[in-house]
């Protein structure tokens, strides 16, 4: 009897002593889970703010009406349609408000242009490496009366006019390799992530594409460099009126404020125990997976973004299209003063079509909602002028 006491105090005092290393171990890995910033303190927002999305009592209903019904082959009762292949959308890599509040569509190889009523109007550049000319373009900016467009398999960033007319080029080996997110500031400044390894998060770029200033911290998450550079891709905004830069996390729910010299302004964070359970499991899962994926040296990020697009509103609202009790929604929250607050969230109704796709990604135009679905037809908010 006694030398089974010793027996389960032994092996007690081992399960303790395996389970103060494994604790002792996973602090390790944490600490040592930040591959990009510099060492030291990171930098440390002045107003940190947390909405819990668990209490928030404003949820709403937004009707849409389908204004682009992005096929020719078939009718529907919808007013707008192309007529041939050129007017189609294929992919929608990047979406904006242009001039006279159209919509420009950044596609594979062109631009389509939109009436604010989903009417087709024209289409910008072509395929090839010539001025006006990109092949796979990955992002698009439109500010100042100028579409700036993200063309890496030409080394370029373009600018052409509000019409489409080729202005100038920023080379490669002056952005070297840049995320395709970006903003633009007052004077044409890019301001965009930094080149691949870098150790600072943002970097703003004169209109010439000379590095002016550098500044911000990643999140530490992810169990390489490669794994951390995925985890925060972003986009990013331009407040022209406080000259504000937002930075909005596809996989966290955190959007960063800083000012254009560099200030760390605001970290909005949105919680929520119950409404974001199922986020914080999928998260906490693909951490898992993503560390076995880096202990074997793969190149591999498996991510659950928490949202699928972000738009920014000149009367600073931030839209971003995400899930919301299992359901596809947007979260409007209001950053036009210096601490934000969530404003509303909606859910999409569209009484008007049938065995169609519904919208799931949405985007400011003079201040009404648009959205767009997975079949890239576009919707327009009602009843709201």
């Amino acid at each position: 009897m006694i030398e089974t006491k010793k027996n389960w105090y032994s092996s007690l005092l081992l399960f303790v002593i395996f389970g103060l290393l494994q604790f002792l171990s996973c602090k390790k890995m944490k600490s040592e889970n930040d591959f990009l910033n510099k060492t030291g303190d990171l930098q440390k927002p002045k107003i940190t703010t947390i909405i819990d999305i668990d209490t928030v009592t404003k949820i709403d209903t937004i009707s849409m009406e389908m204004i682009w019904y992005n096929d020719f082959d078939k009718k529907v009762k919808c007013s707008n349609q192309p007529k041939d292949i050129e007017q189609t959308i294929s992919t929608i890599y990047s979406i904006q408000e242009g001039p006279d509040y159209s919509i420009l569509i950044l596609d594979k190889n062109k631009i389509l242009k939109f009436s604010k009523d989903g009417k087709w109007l024209n289409n910008i550049g072509e395929m090839g490496s010539g001025p006006g000319e990109f092949i796979n373009p990955q992002f698009m900016c439109y500010s100042n009366d100028k579409i700036f467009i993200a063309d890496p398999s030409n080394g370029r960033i373009e600018v052409l006019d509000s019409e489409g007319k080729y202005l100038r080029q920023i080379d490669r080996n002056k952005i070297g390799n840049m995320r395709f997110q970006f903003a633009v500031g007052p004077n044409d400044e890019i301001i965009a992530r930094t080149k691949d390894m870098d150790s600072d998060l943002l970097m703003i770029l004169d209109s010439l594409g000379n590095v002016v200033k550098k500044f911000g911290n990643y999140i530490p998450y992810g169990f390489n460099h490669y794994q951390q550079m995925h985890f925060n891709n972003m986009y990013i905004f331009f407040d022209k009126i406080n000259e504000n830069i937002f930075c909005v996390f596809e996989n966290f729910p955190i959007i960063r404020r800083y000012s254009l010299t560099g200030d760390f302004l605001e970290e909005i964070r949105l919680e929520g125990e119950r409404e974001l359970k199922y986020f914080s499991e999928l998260f906490e899962q693909s951490l898992r997976i993503n560390k076995d994926h880096a202990n074997k040296n793969d190149l591999i990020v498996t991510s659950n973004p928490f949202m699928g697009l972000a738009s920014y509103d000149e009367k600073g609202k931030i839209v971003l299209s995400t899930f919301f009790r299992a359901k596809p929604c947007i979260f409007i929250i209001d950053v036009s003063k210096n601490v934000a607050n969530i404003e509303s969230i909606a859910f999409y109704k569209c009484d008007d079509i049938k065995n169609e796709p519904m919208p799931h990604n949405t985007f400011f135009v003079n201040g009404l909602l648009y959205s767009y679905s997975p079949n890239n037809s576009l919707f327009k908010q009602k009843n709201k002028e």
